[in-house]
């Protein structure tokens, strides 16, 4: 059971409430809905439409189907915990979760409408997911655990912020693959992600991105997979150009060549680089070159140290998360009780509220 203090502040505030929150993602900048939900809002209203003709959603009294799926799209896309969706829809905890298992069982209906095959003779992949495809062609699926070893988040480029693709000429195309990348090295980025690609068709890719907590020495490395079909006379050959970097900037790029075949990783990088505030820096093509430069992922990051706290508050610590395992394995049927893990990090439980040192502890439960 929660009770709330007399005079304590309700936790779920905002400025905007639910339905005002979703109108502004379907009225306002299309990066804005593209960035929160990982689609278009033609793909999201469309998807919308087409639960509500079905029958798999309806708008109850007081929250709509689109304020019903963008919360459950928010929470999976960006993989918050109710706490903070509650805070941005100002709704209660219990209706975030009512809500979210309700889209997630309509889902489940149109997931069995969408991806299950006919009857009868077997059908071609292709034919199986072309409506899926038509649904969700705008849609832009960040990458993770299982399918990064190492559980990493990769975001694509087409997500229209400060630090991401910028300056790019209008002949930049995005290409993909179905073919198995080789990704069996050291850093291991996930295959699907390897799948697709930049080419800068005008002969230069170029990056802008704003670092927080630079500037300082850091870890950079950049991910290149040949998965266009070359003619036997053209050649793809670029370097990288780096202000304030002449080693980096003299590397020369055949990524074919570089990794040995196609459809095989080859990762270049630095495990020693400054990083300036805002970095920029661009693949251009050689003379020699007939095509243009190729680029499938990159991933950058700042050396810390890690802290673990004087040797007074470890054992403390310890004991706290001893103690919050002992307190929940009491209510092994509550939603709240199953949220796992640490419960401060990486995000805190939805029903507790922790410090912000490095080394965070409880301060109140509620």
């Amino acid at each position: 059971m929660r009770r709330r203090r007399r005079g304590q502040r309700p936790d779920a505030i905002s400025l905007l409430d639910g339905a005002s929150y979703v109108k502004e993602i379907i009225e306002g900048n299309p990066a804005h809905c593209q960035e929160m939900l990982r689609m278009k809002k033609e793909a999201f209203i469309k998807i919308c439409s087409i639960f509500r003709e079905n029958e798999w959603l309806k708008d109850s009294r007081y929250i709509s189907v689109e304020e019903k799926m963008s919360m459950f799209l928010i929470t999976l896309s960006h993989n918050l915990r109710v706490r903070f969706v509650k805070r941005r829809f100002c709704h209660s905890t219990q209706t975030i979760n009512f809500y979210f298992h309700e889209v997630l069982k309509a889902m489940l209906k149109f997931s069995k409408e969408i991806i299950v095959p006919t009857q009868g003779n077997q059908i071609s992949h292709d034919t199986r997911h072309k409506r899926l495809r038509e649904v969700f062609k705008f849609t832009v699926p960040p990458f993770w655990y299982p399918d990064d070893p190492y559980d990493r988040i990769w975001e694509s480029d087409s997500l229209k912020r400060a630090n991401y693709l910028v300056d790019v000429a209008t002949r930049t195309k995005r290409i993909s693959t179905t073919v198995p990348i080789d990704v069996n090295s050291d850093e291991r980025p996930p295959s699907k992600v390897m799948q697709t690609a930049v080419v800068g068709q005008n002969g230069g890719l170029n990056y802008r991105l704003n670092l927080n907590g630079v500037p300082g020495n850091g870890w950079a490395f950049c991910y290149f997979a040949e998965i266009e079909d070359l003619k036997p006379d053209e050649i793809r050959k670029f370097r990288l150009v780096l202000p304030g970097n002449k080693e980096l900037t003299h590397l020369i790029v055949n990524v074919e060549e570089n990794a040995q075949r196609k459809y095989r990783l080859y990762e270049p990088g630095s495990y020693n680089i400054s990083l300036p505030f805002v970095l920029s820096f661009a693949f251009k093509k050689t003379n020699d070159s007939s095509k243009g430069p190729i680029l499938n992922a990159f991933e950058i990051y700042k050396y810390m140290e890690i802290n673990y706290g004087s040797l007074d508050v470890y054992p403390l610590y310890l004991f706290s998360l001893l103690t919050m395992e002992s307190f929940v394995s009491h209510y092994p049927k509550e939603v709240w009780a199953q949220e796992g893990g640490d419960p401060c990090l990486p995000a805190p439980w939805s029903w507790v509220q922790c410090n912000s040192d490095p080394q965070p502890q409880i301060v109140s439960m509620y």
